[in-house]
């Protein structure tokens, strides 16, 4: 196999106990974007969270749903589109509202069906992404509770940068102005907010965290392999890859591996490392569609098994060492590795 992602569920787990212990209270687990790249029903179906999961598409949101047989609570994130607003009461997914008009729509919708919705009131603190101002959030929360076919589940926002202590302080004393007297569930911390006491108020969302990252008691759950397909012995002026972005100052040994930009390997790469043959190696040359190359040795074989994320030989790379070599966050990282195939351990 040309590459493949290890998935281990009973880390995922280990890490959602870990973060429950943290915590003390409900802990939502975020499985949008495929659980991070993870594989969101089989994420879903081994934590089965009686503090529910969170989406963003009601796409996703119908996958969790399926993944625990309707058992769990399910929170739509995104803006709810009125589309999908009749299939989402009748999986009982709650929905994320904030405009009256959404309120009212989604409203008649469950009278129609002769059920009761569920909503979660999104409040914008600063973040600027959606959501009502702190001005305004009071009366929506109020004109929701009007409403005779809705259940008012939730009220939330979101840190733009939990760690920034000022905008994090600032985010969360503009939030309490909202949800202070309300008697709803309120949330507003994600992993990075967990490291701070006072912003788990009635529960977390967690997602970055349930899969190792973000708080350093978490272990990650991911590994990203492929093999070493060729291996070309290069004398003083010769290129690798396109545009002759390396050319050898010396013999050496140049190995391909069988990972490119449509695997997830970006091409701003190029000086990362990857665990080869016992050794972490840099990549060398432009990043192609379906493969990348670094520097080895004769000691390397063909069909060798090459680490991007993972352990090997005692020396571990993480998705945070990828991030860092490739100018972005673990986030995008995780979530990008899509046209490799996922191997589960731990079911």
């Amino acid at each position: 196999m040309r590459a493949k992602k290890e998935v281990n569920l009973e880390v995922i787990k280990d890490n959602y106990r870990k973060i429950k212990e943290k915590v003390k209270k409900r802990v939502i687990c975020v499985v949008k974007a495929d659980a991070y790249g993870h594989g969101l029903y089989e994420v879903a179906k081994k934590l089965d969270s009686k503090d529910g999961f969170a989406v963003a598409t009601a796409e996703e949101g119908m996958e969790v749903v399926e993944a625990v047989k309707g058992k769990r609570p399910v929170l739509l994130l995104g803006k709810v589109e009125k589309e999908d607003v009749a299939k989402l009461i009748n999986s009982g997914i709650s929905m994320t509202a904030y405009e009256r008009e959404v309120l009212v729509y989604i409203d008649k919708q469950a009278k129609r069906l002769n059920k009761r919705a569920s909503v979660h009131i999104a409040v914008n603190t600063g973040m600027n992404r959606i959501g009502v101002i702190e001005k305004e959030g009071k009366q929506i929360i109020t004109f929701a509770k009007s409403l005779k076919n809705l259940s008012v589940d939730g009220v939330y926002s979101h840190f733009y940068d939990a760690d920034d202590n000022q905008a994090r302080i600032s985010q969360l004393a503009a939030f309490k102005r909202v949800v202070d007297g309300e008697n709803i569930f309120s949330h507003i911390s994600a992993t990075s907010g967990i490291s701070y006491g006072d912003c788990v108020l009635d529960g977390a969302r967690v997602g970055l965290g349930l899969y190792g990252y973000g708080l350093d008691f978490l272990s990650p759950s991911m590994s990203v392999k492929c093999r070493v397909v060729a291996k070309n012995r290069l004398i003083e002026g010769d290129i690798v890859g396109y545009c002759a972005k390396f050319v050898a100052k010396k013999p050496i040994v140049c190995l391909t591996l069988s990972m490119g930009y449509a695997d997830g390997v970006p091409r701003s790469f190029t000086g990362g490392e990857v665990i080869v043959g016992g050794k972490k190696r840099k990549i060398i040359g432009n990043v192609c569609m379906d493969c990348c190359f670094c520097e080895g040795d004769e000691n390397v074989s063909i069909g060798e098994e090459a680490v991007f994320i993972g352990e090997s030989a005692g020396m571990r790379l993480t998705a945070e060492d990828f991030a860092r070599s490739a100018k972005t966050i673990p986030y995008e990282i995780l979530c990008s590795f899509k046209r490799i195939k996922t191997f589960y351990c731990g079911k």
